[in-house]
């Protein structure tokens, strides 16, 4: 089932953007184009597959990165489903590990551990006959037909994975979740696709499906802005189109109690359903949701706290992700590493403060993952334009005492449970009292600063 949750116009790279009237793509066509992108550019090359990264230290003498890898061990690599992965297994092949030495080193690694989600043990889980398959770690061999499935969760992932097996022939499917999170139906074809297919007749198809790209992007920065600012109408219009696609008022106020957070619309993510795919699901019966917390797990299934069993063969925790800068990779200057929480963000995370000549490719949580990446990338090769001009050999951000402030986080108002893990692991960075070094969740002010903005302002030190 997996598939994005952002539409592929504002998703995919814009030097090679996506050329379907399809808004979302699943994992076999996101794979092609990837694959086909990297063949096309020559990446495929350049690329060390099964290599593990195992540290990264700046060496101030020599003014490099000092980057120890090594080939990926095939155990560590595979996992048992039903068991947590042995993260205390070797990651690499004894006597494989080597180093390479760099001038700059980019993170393009996301903003969580592949390899260790967030996932709870459950009172009395291992008296559980069934199987827990995590879905980070789901074994393509696992087959639903036929049986009872119960998904805990109500993020992203879990509104993903509950059509997908319906739809794969499953039993019966429970999306048991502690609290809703707010489900927007989102057509799955795009308005502003047919729109610049047809002034494709009169104008260059590269012009239109930019212009289609930009039209997603501004929809998107509209869309958050107006449930920030107007939470009311939003939450109207998803009420309108929860009871479109549940098929009357009295079917959505049966669900209503599902569907209605203790909280704004985007103070934490907003989960797309393409073609509101889940809530027919539920129309159809194929589908319950249920709002509980789980008292234990029985040999059969799931005890709630009101006393309900849910039966279930297998349980999915979709449980949410565990956040990390670089993946988890240990950063270090001259082999000391600072927390990521006691470091500043600079241009919106592209830099960090005192890291020299290292950048983070970064998206945004209110927004296409991939739109601030470009424009991070972007951003970066300005600045190591900048000091090649100067045959600097490092440039580092600097946030002066004044600029420190220990307000808000990187992260904004966000209050979903793996930031909030995260912070009280002290892996999320302040932010400063003012530009550069404030983070702003916002396309267009990214745009001016990292496209536009100066790269020899006095924060920003060449040496």
């Amino acid at each position: 089932g997996i598939r994005s949750d952002s539409d592929m116009y504002s998703f995919s790279f814009g030097f090679r953007p996506w050329k379907s009237p399809q808004r979302f793509g699943n994992g076999a066509d996101i794979q092609q184009y990837l694959e086909e992108t990297a063949a096309e550019l020559g990446i495929t090359d350049h690329v060390r597959f099964q290599t593990t990264v195992l540290a990264a230290d700046w060496d101030s003498a020599r003014a490099v990165w000092k980057i120890t890898l090594g080939r990926t061990h095939d155990e560590y690599r595979g996992h048992v489903p039903g068991h947590r992965p042995d993260t205390s297994a070797p990651k690499v092949v004894p006597g494989s590990e080597f180093t390479l030495t760099a001038r700059y080193l980019i993170g393009c690694t996301g903003y969580y551990k592949y390899d260790a989600p967030h996932w709870p043990t459950f009172p009395g889980q291992e008296q559980f006959k069934g199987e827990i398959v995590h879905p980070q770690f789901w074994d393509p061999k696992t087959s639903v037909e036929g049986k009872d499935i119960v998904v805990v969760g109500s993020g992203a992932t879990a509104v993903t994975i509950v059509p997908a097996v319906a739809a794969a022939g499953a039993k019966s499917v429970v999306m048991l979740q502690r609290t809703p999170s707010y489900l927007a139906p989102i057509p799955r074809s795009s308005m502003a696709y047919a729109f610049g297919m047809k002034l494709a007749v009169l104008f260059p198809v590269a012009w239109t499906i930019q212009l289609v790209r930009f039209l997603h992007i501004f929809e998107s920065w509209l869309l958050f802005k107006l449930a920030r600012r107007y939470p009311h109408i939003v939450k109207k219009r998803l009420n309108d189109a929860w009871e479109l696609a549940l098929g009357g008022s009295e079917a959505l106020e049966k669900q209503r109690p599902h569907l209605t957070p203790p909280y704004e619309p985007w103070d934490q993510r907003i989960c797309a359903m393409p073609g509101a795919d889940l809530l027919k699901c539920v129309r159809r019966n194929e589908v319950e949701i249920v709002t509980d917390r789980i008292a234990a797990v029985t040999e059969s299934g799931v005890r709630l706290e009101s006393g309900r069993v849910l039966p279930a063969d297998i349980i999915v925790p979709a449980t949410g992700l565990t956040l990390a800068a670089c993946g988890g990779l240990p950063v270090t200057i001259d082999g000391v590493r600072t927390p990521n929480g006691d470091r500043y963000p600079y241009r919106s995370g592209a830099m960090t403060c005192d890291i020299p000549n290292f950048f983070s490719i970064m998206g945004y949580l209110n927004g296409s993952w991939a739109t601030k990446a470009d424009l991070v990338a972007f951003f970066a090769a300005r600045v190591i334009g900048e000091a090649e001009s100067r045959n600097a050999r490092q440039v580092v951000p600097r946030c002066p005492p004044e600029m420190q402030a220990k307000g808000e986080r990187m992260t904004g108002h966000w209050n979903s449970g793996y930031i909030q893990r995260a912070i009280a692991a002290n892996e999320v960075p302040y932010q400063g009292a003012a530009d550069p070094f404030k983070v702003h969740h916002d396309y267009f002010r990214d745009y001016k600063a990292l496209v536009f903005g100066s790269v020899r302002e006095k924060h920003l030190i060449y040496a």
